[in-house]
């Protein structure tokens, strides 16, 4: 196992220990000929949360949310590694190249994320932040295709927003050079 410094990584490792354990209590009840089944059980549990994207997605998660992107961009990999088809994964990579300014990275992350994750609205939302300085009309069909979904309806407030201001400096943009 290469080592991720992560509190959520190592937190659902223990949460397949824990169910492993559980698996482990229940089997010793069974006849003594049967005790294998519960080494094998107890094996092949810590073996799969190992194997999950899930788990290096989640030691991403907490690296980004300390500001570690670098080490985020790192596990975000190393959980594509594991599945290739991992939306949340490449949707994370995104935000980290996106906050480290290596955007057409992060515009490629967000699109293999939507490619995967057909209704994945919230990737929307996310290209929108990441073309609103640069790209506005680009940010702006952003936003709208997110509002236009109602799959994850936590940043609409925003969304609308930040839509009208990039609507506004456009607008300004456009009289200025008449």
């Amino acid at each position: 196992m290469a080592f991720v410094p992560s509190n959520a990584r190592a937190e659902f490792v223990e949460a397949f220990r824990v169910a492993a354990a559980l698996a482990h209590a229940m089997a010793t009840a069974l006849p003594k000929d049967k005790e294998w089944q519960s080494k094998v059980a107890y094996s092949d549990t810590l073996a799969a949360a190992e194997a999950k994207a899930e788990v290096d997605g989640a030691a991403a998660l907490e690296l980004w949310g300390i500001k570690e992107f670098d080490l985020a961009v790192s596990a975000y990999k190393k959980a594509l590694e594991k599945d290739a088809k991992y939306a949340p994964a490449y949707s994370g990579l995104g935000d980290a190249y996106r906050l480290t300014g290596e955007r057409d990275k992060a515009a490629e992350a967000y699109r293999k994320a939507l490619e995967l994750g057909k209704n994945y609205a919230l990737v929307h939302y996310k290209i929108g932040l990441l073309w609103e300085e640069t790209k506005p009309a680009e940010a702006i069909k952003a936003f709208e295709k997110y509002l236009a979904s109602d799959k994850n309806p936590d940043f609409q407030t925003e969304a609308k927003a930040k839509i009208e201001k990039l609507k506004n400096v456009t607008a300004s943009q456009s009289q200025g050079k008449q």
